[in-house]
């Protein structure tokens, strides 16, 4: 199933110039897990039924999202509902958890990674 689909060119412009142009935090956390650092490959802003998302894994149907002062909370569980009726796990950490407590990141991702109902796909 391609989730990527279903959105319009505008929506993927916008998703491209965000990818060129990360947060302090989007970038560090890139720099940290890019070339396979976790293992799965990592892609950043990808638009998944109309949503860009900040990380997606497909492999592991898991998308990590990074938010900034400006998220709303409300919008956000909305988001999340709708990825996880597709079977899309959200997993989500704020700027300064990323940049001051990188350890603390990683940990949630990898057992995420690492958990028995991934065996299988490893």
């Amino acid at each position: 199933m391609r989730l990527a689909n279903l959105c319009s060119p505008q929506k993927r412009a916008f998703a491209k110039k965000l990818k060129s142009n990360p947060t302090k935090a989007e970038a560090f956390f890139y720099s940290r897990t890019r070339r396979r650092a976790f293992g799965p490959r990592f892609r950043r802003q990808v638009v998944i039924r109309g949503y860009i998302v900040d990380f997606w894994i497909p492999k592991f149907k898991l998308v990590i999202e990074i938010d900034g002062p400006y998220h709303d909370p409300e919008d956000d569980a909305i988001r999340d509902g709708h990825l996880s009726e597709l079977g899309i796990k959200t997993i989500r950490f704020t700027n300064s958890q990323v940049l001051d407590h990188f350890d603390d990141v990683a940990s949630p991702v990898l057992n995420h990674l690492l958990s028995p109902e991934f065996s299988a796909y490893s």
